[in-house]
C-alpha cells in the first residue's frame, strides 16, 4: 500500500475506482465484513487487513467502521488491564 495524504495512496484509489465501477454497474459484491451485497447507493469503504499490508474488498460502511471501533475499544481494554495489573500487584511488598 502507498501511502500520502489522508494515509490513501495510488494503489488504493486505484482500487476504490474499479470497485466503484463494478457496483454501480450492479455487480454487487459481498461485503467483507458481514458478507452481504454491497448495493449500488449503498455508503462502502474499501477494507483493509488489520496490519494494513493489503486490502479485502468493498465493505459497507457500518460494518468496516464498528469493526475498526471494536479492535480500538479491545486495545483500550488490553492496556488498561495490563496498566492495572501492574499498578496493584496481588502480593505486598513487606520490606
Amino acid at each position: 500500500m502507498t501511502d500520502d495524504i489522508g494515509g490513501y495512496g495510488s494503489d488504493h484509489r486505484r482500487l476504490r475506482r474499479m470497485w466503484a465501477q463494478r457496483i454501480r454497474n450492479n455487480w454487487m459484491p459481498p461485503c467483507s465484513r458481514c458478507g452481504y451485497p454491497v448495493l449500488p447507493g449503498q455508503a462502502w469503504d474499501l477494507d483493509h487487513t488489520d496490519d494494513r499490508t493489503g486490502y479485502l474488498g468493498p465493505a459497507h460502511a457500518h460494518c468496516n467502521r464498528s469493526a475498526g471501533a471494536y479492535k480500538k475499544i479491545r486495545q483500550h481494554q488490553h492496556r488498561q488491564a495490563h496498566s492495572e495489573h501492574r499498578s496493584n500487584p496481588t502480593t505486598q511488598d513487606w520490606a
